[in-house]
């Protein structure tokens, strides 16, 4: 068997008078790492926020249910908001459903029994949904709408291709009929979200199978029950499965590898026993010239260590422009050296922290990861720093962090000169005037000043702060916006020209955006 997902979270929609979550984008990216990490599924799509539309998610079902085998699964998850009436029954509201054309043909509605016939029909395979969305029309909880969406239909979804018929399908909503599905918002999940991925990673912790039937949904009822109650819930949310009279089995508890986990997906027993903490690292090294290295190893057969560049403090002048930057400038003063990897992380680096391998580009493990979302780097940054210690406090770096490293004391267009000297480019970055249409193994080209490979070119990499105007005065260690739609990315790629590879052009993406060339590295702040 093969499993595949599509996974969809929206927090807020496109309409502004359909109400906004605030834990369902979470919920996806928790699960998705979920079906990855332990559940052996080898593709997971994740559609969050505005890219969670009708017609992406028709389009990630439709290629999806044509490369099914019929002993394949496929499970859709869905947090967001729902709704259900007797008339038209279960229906989840998309990215791009506006509350004004509810009282006619809405055009943007997932039907789920009209979802559920469809893949039936037209598909092979094993079908399971985890719906975690309400099933009354009450404008609490996850419900959206007013009562008036009873009477309306929802978008046929007909464009979806026709094919063979299916073996099986189960549904597993977070709710029976009439009832809501509530947000924990201190724990930044929904409860059903959270109830389903805690009985899930508990029972593969104990080498137990992961089952979807009677027993699980019993024990996730009273794990959810327990959850309401801690937070001052007083009304009943009961998990509901319907359909398929045999277990269906997410992982296979006499094929499970046990392993130490704690809470958050934070990894108990640190990996690197032998190999200096980045306490010890810290104690040992401060304030030193640009370009001293330290390596911090990750374990495994020829995997490149983690190699760190200690850049120190100082003040750069940052462009006041958009993007595309401009001639102007204030200075940015950072007061506190830290070390920066000396190149983007690896596909084998990011393996052996995470244990799921998401890039688009196969072949060489020192490629750079790529296909990561800025959530997923949080995730990585927690697990990096739960291996090598306590001290070990591993982050992105700020967008003012990254320029003034990219810079390495310059001024100029590029690190290693004007707009005369962009010619050597080429010595210095892969970009799409000699990349070939993809990505290159890291430290394959000259670095900058600093000993930084890959800063520009290759992949973009993700920052820290949310994308937005910068300060028009002087300004120490800024940190971007308090808070924003999108996070900012810098440094180019092997996809885009020699504009895009200046040490001060500026682009953004939604958080949860995975693409083939954009990736990361890290920053330890020194101690």
């Amino acid at each position: 068997m093969h499993k595949h997902a599509l996974i969809i979270g929206i927090d807020q929609y496109k309409d502004a008078q359909i109400n906004e979550l605030r834990c369902a984008e979470n919920d996806a990216y928790d699960m998705a790492d979920l079906l990855r990490r332990q559940c052996g599924f080898v593709q997971v799509e994740c559609l969050c926020g505005n890219d969670a539309t009708f017609d992406r998610t028709v389009t990630a079902l439709d290629t999806l249910g044509h490369g099914l085998c019929p002993e394949d699964l496929l499970l859709l998850f869905f947090s967001g908001h729902g709704y259900e009436d007797s008339q038209h029954g279960h229906m989840l509201l998309l990215y791009d459903t506006l509350r004004r054309t509810l009282a006619t043909l809405p055009n943007n509605v997932l039907h789920v029994q009209r979802l559920e016939k469809h893949l039936t029909r037209n598909f092979r395979g094993h079908f399971l949904f985890l719906l975690d969305a309400c099933r009354s029309n009450l404008d609490r909880a996850k419900s959206a709408v007013a009562p008036t969406l009873g009477e309306v239909a929802a978008r046929d979804i007909s464009t979806l291709s026709k094919g063979a018929s299916s073996l099986d399908i189960r549904v597993l909503c977070a709710c029976k009929p009439g009832q809501q599905s509530f947000e924990l918002a201190e724990e930044k999940h929904g409860a059903f979200t959270l109830a389903f991925t805690r009985v899930a990673r508990s029972r593969l912790d104990r080498g137990e199978a992961v089952a979807i039937a009677g027993d699980f949904v019993e024990e996730m009822e009273t794990e959810l029950s327990d959850l309401l109650a801690a937070h001052g819930f007083a009304e009943r949310q009961q998990p509901w499965l319907k359909g398929g009279a045999d277990k269906l089995i997410l992982v296979p508890g006499s094929n499970l590898r046990k392993r130490p986990r704690a809470k958050s997906r934070q990894v108990e027993q640190p990996k690197l026993t032998t190999e200096p903490s980045a306490t010890q690292i810290a104690s040992t090294i401060h304030r030193h010239e640009p370009g001293k290295t330290k390596d911090i190893p990750l374990g495994g057969s020829g995997i490149r260590p983690l190699e760190l560049v200690y850049i120190p403090a100082g003040a750069f002048i940052r462009r006041a422009g958009s993007e595309k930057g401009d001639a102007s400038g204030r200075e940015v003063i950072l007061t506190r050296g830290f070390w920066m990897g000396s190149a983007p992380v690896t596909q084998a680096q990011w393996y052996q922290v995470m244990e799921f391998k998401p890039s688009h580009f196969k072949g060489d493990p020192d490629l750079p990861v790529e296909w990561v979302n800025w959530i997923e780097c949080q995730r990585f940054m927690q697990t990096l720093s739960d291996m090598v210690g306590p001290d070990g406090q591993f982050r992105l770096p700020t967008e003012a962090e990254w320029e003034y490293a990219c810079r390495a004391g310059t001024n100029t267009k590029y690190y290693f000169g004007d707009e005369s000297e962009r010619a050597h480019l080429t010595d210095y970055a892969w970009y799409a005037s000699n990349s070939g249409g993809h990505t290159h193994p890291v430290m394959e080209k000259a670095p900058n000043a600093w000993g930084l490979h890959d800063i520009t070119g290759n992949v973009f990499e993700w920052c820290l702060d949310w994308y937005g105007s910068y300060d028009s005065e002087t300004c120490t260690d800024p940190q971007g916006p308090a808070n924003g739609r999108q996070r900012v990315l810098r440094g180019g790629s092997w996809n885009k020209g020699e504009a895009e590879c200046s040490s001060h052009y500026r682009a953004k993406a939604d958080p949860g955006e995975q693409q083939p060339d954009i990736g990361l590295r890290v920053v330890l702040p020194e101690m």
